[in-house]
């Protein structure tokens, strides 16, 4: 029977999250929805956690190990569901995102809506992200790609689907899926697919969903080697955007900031002392890419105004005369907890 709401979660290794991301789902004040949970081959009782939750409101889907994208595929062909809604098995919903959110789609008519949500730390520090600069609903194509399309190419935040409700005629109808074996910015991928065929998206300020910041997390595991991830990202990115009809020097400006802001981010991610000089070697690719010289050319200043001038502004400095070992000294300098905190 056709249900509002199809819940997709894609379980891998994670017995000591799941049921606690199902609860979150059982607990929602909205009634209209299903859950189906994916387990792609996990080895530590994952499935047999999941089995014991199967209803006719949850199905339990089983498949080897193919990763996040091919699991998610297998749940968007099973769905019966008038939209679509997406949990990480280490995350949770607030109670009432699945109501407040179809609410806002039918009371819109967007083909995507958005919510704000909680990123909360492992250690227990709990803070709210807000995609402030949405308006509440951007109709047309000029002003999705003023708003979203723009924060998208700048802030990776706005490019995961967790925090999003989707039409599932429209993924059905074009043949949209996940590119199996891909497990970053899959997301991205998905959505900048997706957001050809919308013409209405709709903000909820309101923080709906809980993002667990955790060690050994698809994203997390990857920091050693942040070059080849955010190059290929970048590259990859290019093409999509200019489908969306958006002018190239705002893409090449656009994406900079973002491998830029990926930088930054990598700078205070750096490994213990054994892995640095692999993390410098990574770092120097990074800043001497064709973003950074693309970004520096352009719109460094505009950086300076977001992040600590001093901070930023000496970086740039080192990028742009290439004193690759002021920048080694640097990094090390900067890699090392800041005083307050020691």
């Amino acid at each position: 029977m056709p249900v509002t709401v199809s819940v997709i979660v894609p379980v891998y290794n994670v017995a000591h999250y799941v049921e606690a991301a199902i609860a979150s789902v059982l607990a929602q004040s909205f009634a209209d929805w299903e859950m189906i949970l994916v387990d792609d081959g996990s080895t530590d009782g994952s499935a047999a956690l999941c089995a014991r939750h199967v209803n006719e409101k949850i199905r339990l889907l089983r498949q080897a190990n193919a990763g996040v994208s091919a699991a998610r595929n297998a749940g968007i062909a099973a769905a019966k569901g008038e939209y679509l809604a997406f949990l990480d098995a280490d995350d949770q919903m607030e109670p009432a995102f699945l109501l407040q959110m179809t609410s806002l789609a039918k009371k819109t008519q967007a083909q995507l809506c958005i919510c704000d949500h909680f990123f909360v730390r492992t250690e227990g520090d709990v803070r709210v992200s807000f995609t402030g600069q949405l308006p509440p609903l951007a109709q047309g194509r000029t002003e999705l790609l003023q708003t979203l399309v723009h924060l998208m190419m700048r802030d990776s935040g706005c490019n995961s689907l967790w925090n999003k409700l989707l039409r599932r005629d429209i993924v059905a109808a074009q043949g949209l899926q996940m590119f199996p074996g891909k497990s970053i910015g899959e997301d991205r991928d998905f959505l900048l697919r997706y957001l050809r065929f919308c013409d209405r998206v709709a903000h909820c300020p309101q923080p709906l969903y809980r993002y667990f910041q955790r060690e050994g997390s698809a994203v997390n595991s990857l920091r050693h080697d942040p070059a080849d991830r955010i190059l290929a990202q970048y590259r990859a990115d290019l093409p999509l955007f200019r489908a969306l009809g958006v002018p190239e020097e705002e893409i090449k400006r656009g994406c900079a900031q973002g491998v830029m802001r990926a930088v930054y981010q990598e700078i205070w991610r750096l490994p213990l002392e054994k892995e640095r000089k692999t993390a410098h070697r990574q770092l120097r690719r990074l800043l001497r890419s064709e973003a950074a010289q693309f970004f520096w050319r352009r719109s460094w200043r505009a950086l300076c105004t977001q992040f600590d001038g001093w901070f930023v502004g000496w970086l740039f400095v080192l990028i742009r005369l290439r004193w690759s070992w002021a920048l080694e000294r640097a990094i090390r300098w900067l890699s090392k907890p800041p005083f307050w905190k020691k």
